[in-house]
């Protein structure tokens, strides 16, 4: 729900700090590394207040463009890092962003958050838009806790 997320991120407690799901970049950079080059461009999906995009981008990769629905995070990651790329996009409906415009799409919680909100098609147009966001043989890139087999369904796919 939009008015959850703007806001907690309009809390001035969360406006200082990042928060992790899952993991921070030790955890997951060796996963993407493998999976993505760096000149590649990459779409990160959900990207809330993290500081995965600063660490992608320390660690060589710089064409990333993050995007959250919450103006609030936005904003705020804006003023944290003004050298990186964000912008305000509902991952379910993204006209703003171009057909085949990225070869990987990073989501690091981001399904989880969607698919619990409510049991309703809000996944499957996310996952639409992100399957047209990303150019042929592109990536996505999921960081989740549902396991495979929930996932791998007509529910889902």
């Amino acid at each position: 729900d939009i008015n959850y997320w703007e806001k907690r991120y309009a809390d001035p407690k969360e406006k200082s700090k990042a928060y992790e799901w899952y993991g921070n970049w030790s955890v997951f950079g060796g996963f993407v590394e493998k999976h993505v080059g760096k000149n590649d461009s990459i779409l990160v999906a959900g990207c809330g207040n993290s500081n995965v995009s600063w660490d992608m981008h320390k660690n060589g990769f710089r064409n990333v463009v993050n995007v959250d629905f919450s103006t609030e995070v936005i904003a705020s990651q804006t003023i944290r890092f003004p050298h990186l790329s964000w912008q305000v996009a509902n991952l379910r409906h993204m006209p703003e962003i171009a057909t085949e415009s990225f070869d990987a799409v990073f989501d690091k919680g981001t399904l989880d958050a969607v698919r619990t909100w409510k049991k309703g098609r809000e996944h499957r147009e996310m996952l639409s838009e992100i399957s047209r966001v990303l150019k042929p043989g592109g990536v996505y890139l999921l960081i989740s806790f549902g396991p495979p087999d929930q996932l791998d369904t007509k529910f889902y796919l």
